[in-house]
């Protein structure tokens, strides 16, 4: 085959290779017919040397047996299954968007995260493809008991025009498989795995919905939430690490999300949302409340601010495809370079807390190459730091003497004594004193005669000031005295009636005027009342029910369980919890103490 030619796969054209996986590779391709006939398609071919193993092949076609009998919006679209000779494939559609990992990316990249409700939009729309595959039933209405098994951000695909698909059921699990996979061992992606798929138990379908709840909560938090040094580690915290509450992390987001997150985060699968219809119904009934839109047209308008131009320069390649009739084209830009996870929106890879997975660190393959010693022909390293560093040193010298000059003149200015509560303000001049022949106003006296400013040659009135409690702060006339209480012979100008105000955190400030004669030693004692802080009227309360429930106070609803934090007035309440779908409803009796957290778990019985 010559190189330009395209391959031929049945009547499937090969375009270029996309992806190469554990079990196939990924070709983008062209799909032709009668008449005209084509469209362009994904196709996913077995990898030759595990063709020849019955077992892969098997799995192979279980997977496209299982795949192709979904049909939903939110569920990757499976058009045919193909043996050319030795080679085994299946087809599917070609979708125009993202992984939901690479848009996280991409939009960081910009310095723009995705909000929460459009979050929650696109969690909501994966709820919607996993509830159908769970339930779904074969042609003779038997439950097939189909599981993901790997719901991660590689695997969820924002298309352009704002739908959401979930792809790649390679490993899911259900009833009709040929090779069942045995209990006891693990497959899918470690850090998106339910604590029963990590210790190799069997799995239904609550095990996707703690899934999806690890990328919901990475989503809010935008931190890596199992994440860790090893595989080991890595299993440990999956089973083990405590769950950090979203609004630690993010205080502006909701309680009724972060109580969505927890509870599908639940590690005993009864306690968490029952299927993903239920989580589903719950972040749209949460959007409803708070009158956010998060649509198909309101991801789209996101989604496009953040590929417009790769949007644009992959539609100009699809048009050229189609004109290009059987000449292989390169296609790069049909496979941008992801990971399988959501990235860290921290740059310092530091553990927040035990709480809180180790953040994604950047591989090697994305760091950025240093200018003069990665670059062929660049520069020395020395002399860049030369050319940056010269400027900025001279900038700096420039600003360090400015600062130095002002602060010499700061260091030569004579301090400015205030007149009052200075004792030497109120000693009798030395009669060989030279004395300054200006008044206040600094002009020269008519009469040549020396006027003292202060009341010289006059003894002061000496002021003691105490307090209960000591320790406080005095302040005469509207001037601050050093020190605190008590204070002694505080020198104040003598038969002038002057303002004594004694304040104290946490104590009403108390005033009191006085005067004294000239010497005369005055003792003032002030008793401080403390400030009578009014006693908190309100609580709150934490609640989770098993199984899961709404709860109400009256006719108000406080919200569905768990509920992590919710204000309710000081006193005695009772409370309805009710399951309509179990049939469930409970009274419950509470207390709630001023400015304390009441905390209860109570199972719902029949």
């Amino acid at each position: 085959m010559a190189r330009d030619e395209l391959e031929q796969l049945g009547r499937y054209q090969l375009l270029a290779l996309l992806a190469t996986g554990g079990m196939a590779e990924i070709y983008l391709a062209r799909q032709t017919g009668i008449k005209g006939f084509e469209r362009l398609v994904v196709i996913k071919r077995i990898l030759p040397h595990l063709a020849r193993t019955e077992r892969f092949v098997e799995m192979f076609f279980d997977e496209a047996r299982i795949a192709a009998q979904l049909n939903h919006p939110n569920i990757v679209q499976i058009y045919d299954l193909g043996q050319e000779e030795d080679e085994f494939f299946i087809s599917m559609e070609y979708l125009e968007g993202e992984s939901l990992g690479y848009l996280v990316r991409e939009a960081r990249r910009g310095q723009r995260y995705i909000p929460a409700h459009l979050s929650a939009g696109i969690v909501a729309q994966v709820c919607d493809g996993l509830d159908y595959a769970h339930k779904f039933l074969d042609e003779v209405g038997r439950p097939m008991r189909i599981v993901h098994r790997d719901v991660s951000p590689h695997n969820i695909i924002v298309l352009f025009s704002g739908g959401v698909k979930l792809v790649d059921f390679g490993i899911a699990k259900a009833a009709s498989k040929m090779h069942q996979t045995r209990v006891g061992t693990m497959k899918g992606k470690l850090t998106y795995m339910s604590p029963e798929q990590c210790l190799g138990e069997d799995v239904d379908a609550r095990s996707d919905v703690f899934s999806l709840g690890i990328v919901f909560c990475e989503l809010l938090t935008r931190r890596r939430l199992f994440k860790r040094q090893n595989e080991a580690v890595m299993i440990q915290a999956v089973l083990n690490a405590p769950i950090p509450l979203v609004r630690d992390i993010r205080p502006d987001i909701s309680i009724d999300l972060e109580a969505i997150v927890y509870r599908s985060l639940q590690r005993d699968r009864t306690e968490r949302f029952q299927t993903a219809g239920e989580m589903g119904a719950a972040i749209r009934e949460c959007l409803r409340h708070q009158g956010a839109a998060a649509g198909i047209a309101e991801i789209a308008e996101f989604s496009g601010q953040v590929f417009a131009e790769r949007a644009r320069t992959k539609r100009r390649l699809l048009e050229d495809i189609k004109a290009s009739g059987s000449k292989k084209m390169s296609l790069q830009v049909l496979k941008p370079e992801t990971d399988e996870s959501l990235p860290s929106s921290s740059q310092t890879g530091e553990e927040i807390s035990d709480a809180v997975a180790e953040l994604e660190r950047p591989t090697q393959k994305h760091k950025r190459p240093i200018k003069g010693r990665d670059k062929p022909g660049g520069s020395p390293s020395w002399q860049n730091a030369l050319k940056i560093g010269l400027p900025i040193f001279i900038v700096v010298c420039i600003v360090v003497l400015w600062w130095m000059s002002g602060k010499r003149h700061q260091d030569i200015t004579p301090p400015t004594n205030h007149p009052l509560h200075t004792p030497q303000a109120f000693e009798k001049p030395d009669k060989d004193a030279q004395v300054p022949l200006t008044d206040p106003d600094g002009k020269l006296d008519e009469g040549g005669d020396p006027e003292i400013a202060g009341p010289s040659g006059v003894n002061p009135t000496l002021l003691s000031v105490a307090s209960i409690p000591a320790g406080c702060q005095v302040e005469i006339d509207g001037v601050d005295v050093p020190g605190l209480t008590p204070l002694s012979e505080v020198a104040v100008e003598p038969t002038t009636k002057h303002l004594i105000s004694v304040r104290c955190k946490k104590y009403k400030q108390d005033v009191k005027y006085v005067a004294g004669r000239p010497g005369e030693k005055v003792a003032v004692e002030f008793k401080l009342k403390k400030i009578a802080r009014p006693k908190p009227t309100m609580g709150t309360l934490r609640l989770n029910t098993v199984p899961w429930s709404e709860v109400y106070l009256g006719k108000r609803k406080l919200g569905m369980t768990p509920l992590l934090g919710v204000k309710l007035p000081v006193g005695k309440h009772t409370l309805k919890a009710t399951n309509k779908s179990r049939g469930l409803e409970k009274k419950i009796k509470i207390t709630i103490r001023p400015g304390k957290t009441t905390t209860l778990r109570v199972k719902l019985d029949k």
